[in-house]
């Protein structure tokens, strides 16, 4: 099935579209061919007690999203329904790629923390102006830390100052 078919047939229906955005700027894939997400990890090799927790032995890797996407100017005339050029988006993309930028994936699902792991466009002469890409997007655990003040921590600076 060509681009272009894959294109009729999801624009019956807008469900299959997807956005990325940092928050002040989103970039619309006009059509998503395929979405898979995937929740890697690792168990270890080693014999493992009886009774201990299993829990323990697993190493979880980060959520992995592979999108094919289209990004499109327009079809038959109908340019409304699409956001702008997508050379812009393309760029977009490719700035967010080389930022390392926090996004937010946002569509039937909305994922948050998601890096831009890798991008690769494909260009075909019946995609025409149609951008076409895959991606692999991560989605990053962020640690959040508390600062703690400890009782009767003085600045030392200060406490020397005032004994001399």
């Amino acid at each position: 099935m060509g681009p272009l078919t894959k294109l009729a047939q999801a624009l019956q229906g807008f469900a299959t579209r997807w956005l990325l955005t940092d928050g002040t700027t989103d970039v619309v894939f006009d059509v998503t061919s395929s979405w898979n997400k995937s929740l890697p990890g690792q168990v270890a090799e080693h014999a493992v007690e009886k009774g201990v927790d299993l829990n323990d032995h697993i190493k979880r890797g980060n959520r992995e999203i592979r999108m094919d996407i289209l990004m499109v100017q327009e079809v038959g005339g109908l340019s409304g329904l699409f956001q702008d050029d997508p050379n812009v988006r393309a760029d977009q993309l490719e700035t967010w790629w080389k930022d390392g930028e926090v996004l937010t994936l946002v569509g039937k699902e909305t994922l948050e923390n998601i890096l831009i792991e890798s991008m690769s466009e494909a260009r075909a002469a019946e995609t025409s102006d149609a951008r076409v890409y895959s991606l692999i997007l991560k989605q990053v655990r962020i640690a959040e830390t508390d600062a703690v003040s400890l009782a009767g921590a003085g600045n030392r600076d200060s406490e020397t100052e005032e004994s001399a």
